[in-house]
């Protein structure tokens, strides 16, 4: 986990154009094997079936769901808010399973589920609040 987020990391250094403008999501690690996904520019919803499968999700695991290690949430600024649903078929009005609240802080929030969970993350952006989203970022480690 820790050599795949420090590869994003580097990632955001080296390339510091993949965090302005629409959503962009990478997909490091190898196929089978603990990945991570990452997801910049944070200003449009992000569904599995879309962006997740073209950034190289397979279609099984776009229709069977992904098991979720961890989510790192990286705000833009205090008081900015994530919200995370749990739609299989990107329905603005599914369950969510994670919600921040408003951070006090700009610091990065890990989010690790009791047990890893097999999910389909939906960010509806209208449930967000973003200070400046092409500075935040989301990182979810899968497996």
């Amino acid at each position: 986990m820790r050599k795949t987020v420090f590869i994003l990391m580097a990632l955001l250094l080296v390339f510091p154009a993949l965090v302005f403008g629409a959503n962009v999501t990478i997909i490091s690690g190898p196929t089978g094997g603990s990945r991570a996904i990452m997801i910049t520019g944070l200003d449009a919803d992000w569904t599995m079936t879309t962006e997740g499968l073209a950034a190289g999700l397979s279609s099984a695991e776009v229709a069977q769901g992904i098991y979720v290690e961890y989510i790192i949430m990286v705000p833009s600024a205090a008081s900015d808010r994530f919200v995370f649903k749990n739609s299989a078929s990107g329905y603005a009005t599914d369950a969510r399973f994670l919600d921040t609240g408003a951070v006090v802080d700009a610091e990065a929030r890990i989010w690790v589920p009791p047990v890893v969970k097999r999910l389909w993350p939906f960010i509806d952006i209208s449930d967000w609040t973003l200070d400046t989203a092409a500075n935040a970022y989301v990182i979810i480690g899968i497996q």
